[in-house]
């Protein structure tokens, strides 16, 4: 399964983003969204940078390596959260395109052999 997004600015294409995977893929295109329009990103550093994920079974908060500070970590099972780090190496898969001024970057995630083409 591949999920993609298209995010439109002022009606025009700014942002195409997709992950291939099951359960997080909602997750991982979603942070990588909120990586360029929130914490302003470029788009390989969006794609690249670690994540997290939680769904409603397990209800377990996964993060990658260097995915959460250990104090996030202990305030969050202050609150109750069971919060582990995946078992397996990453978290999904993500590319993305950004468009702005006439300009299209691609960024191609780093956990594995994937490219990012425009045109």
């Amino acid at each position: 399964m591949l999920f993609r997004s298209i995010v439109l600015k002022n009606g025009d294409p700014f942002m195409i983003t997709g992950s291939p995977g099951g359960s997080a893929i909602i997750t991982t295109t979603l942070q990588t969204i909120l990586n360029v329009i929130v914490h302003g990103m470029d788009v390989q550093e969006a794609v690249s940078v670690p994540r997290t994920h939680s769904q409603w079974l397990p209800d377990i908060l996964f993060y990658e390596k260097r995915g959460l500070s250990q104090d996030v970590i202990q305030n969050l099972e202050k609150k109750g959260h069971i919060v582990k780090m995946h078992p397996w190496e990453y978290l999904g898969s993500a590319n993305a395109i950004v468009i702005t001024d006439n300009w299209i970057t691609g960024g191609a995630d780093t956990r594995g052999e994937n490219t990012a083409i425009g045109y």
